[in-house]
Order: C-alpha cells, then sequence, then structure tokens
C-alpha cells in the first residue's frame, strides 16, 4: 500500500463523520500528541495523507475526504502541531501563533509520524 500527501486548502466548515471513520491519536518523535481522522482503504488501496493549512485544522478536508471514501481510498488527516485538538508538545501547550522559526520546521516530523502511524498499522511499506 502506498500513501499520498496533499496539502491543498479546501474550504469547509467541519468535517462530517463518514462511516468507518475513526479519530486516532499519535505522537512524534519529539513528544506532540496529534489528533487525526483516519479512515481505511476498502482493499488495497491507497492512503492519502492530508496536511492543513496555516490556521486551519484537519476539518477542512471533509468534501476530499467524501470524495475519497466514495472511490474505496483511505486518508489520514491530523490537526498539525498547534492546531486543532492537537496543542500538547511534551505535556506543554502549544498554539502555532506562538511558533518560534525552530517550531515551524519541526511541523514536518508532524506528517512523518502519521506515514509512522500507518506503516505501524501495516497499511504502508
Amino acid at each position: 500500500m502506498r500513501f499520498l500527501l496533499f496539502n491543498i486548502a479546501l474550504l469547509a466548515a467541519a468535517a462530517p463523520g463518514f462511516a468507518g471513520q475513526q479519530t486516532v491519536h499519535f505522537k512524534t518523535a519529539d513528544g506532540c500528541a496529534l489528533e487525526a481522522f483516519y479512515l481505511a482503504p476498502s482493499s488495497g488501496s491507497y492512503v492519502f495523507i492530508n496536511a492543513h493549512g496555516l490556521g486551519s485544522d484537519k476539518n477542512e478536508w471533509g468534501p476530499f475526504q467524501a470524495a475519497l471514501q466514495k472511490r474505496g481510498l483511505g486518508y489520514l488527516t491530523p490537526d498539525l502541531r498547534g492546531h486543532g485538538a492537537s496543542l500538547k508538545c511534551s505535556d506543554k501547550e502549544v498554539s502555532y501563533r506562538t511558533f518560534t522559526k525552530t517550531d515551524w520546521s519541526r511541523v514536518s516530523g508532524d506528517i512523518a509520524a502519521a506515514a509512522a502511524w500507518l506503516r505501524k498499522k501495516k497499511m504502508v511499506s
């Protein structure tokens, strides 16, 4: 199985709850607790990792997730650190509004953690 990363800003007020979608949690290598929406693919299909834009959250992906589900594709859509429900790193509160340059450089680790979570579930090789 393969995963694809998209970083497209879709305008949606909130992601509806899709049949089979789960809310999952995992940690980054540097201790950030992330929350994500996960939907398994129907059978050996792709799993997309959807990364939202600045100041947004996982809910902006609702229409795209619906389209993926209709095609039997899966997704893992995290709230990146400092956004949505992902507001703790090493038990300290974080917000994108106060990020330093160093904090921003660590956001790519959120995508790596998402891919690692999928590997652990044996959804990707």
